[in-house]
């Protein structure tokens, strides 16, 4: 064992202020990560996510009538095709043009369809001939 009546008495009182130093930071630093993880969850907490899979059937899902501007009353999942190879089809989320489907009898002709997760508050619109759109609750 070493003769602790050896050492210096400055020297002690120096390492006990820098440690002193260290654990106020480190309390620092703890607060901080605290304040920005809570903020972290609860802008995770206030987002409406869509990720949850709705039930796929015809019962209770809503058919969105072309032309019209239908805002969306909770998070679903929205389909939206074609019936015919033929015209054009035109299909918005928040009045940006989101997807175009287009066949012309006889010389360019294809069914298209898409399946998206949409949230609260979204405003869908479907116009052309032959555009069809059905919301599937979750």
């Amino acid at each position: 064992m070493s003769d602790i009546s050896k050492i210096d008495i400055n020297r002690i009182d120096g390492l006990e202020n820098q440690l002193s130093s260290i654990s106020d930071k480190l309390n620092e630093l703890e607060s901080l990560l605290t304040n920005k993880i809570n903020v972290l969850e609860n802008k995770l907490t206030d987002k409406n996510y869509v990720l949850q899979y709705p039930t796929l059937k015809t019962e209770g899902r809503i058919t969105v009538p072309a032309n019209t501007d239908y805002t969306l009353t909770e998070n679903n999942w929205v389909w939206w095709g074609n019936t015919s190879y033929v015209g054009r089809r035109y299909f918005y989320v928040n009045n940006i043009l989101f997807a175009t489907s287009y066949g012309s009898s006889g010389n360019w002709e294809e069914f298209n369809s898409m399946f998206i997760p949409l949230k609260k508050g979204d405003v869908i619109r479907h116009t052309g001939s032959n555009s069809i759109c059905y919301i599937y609750p979750n």
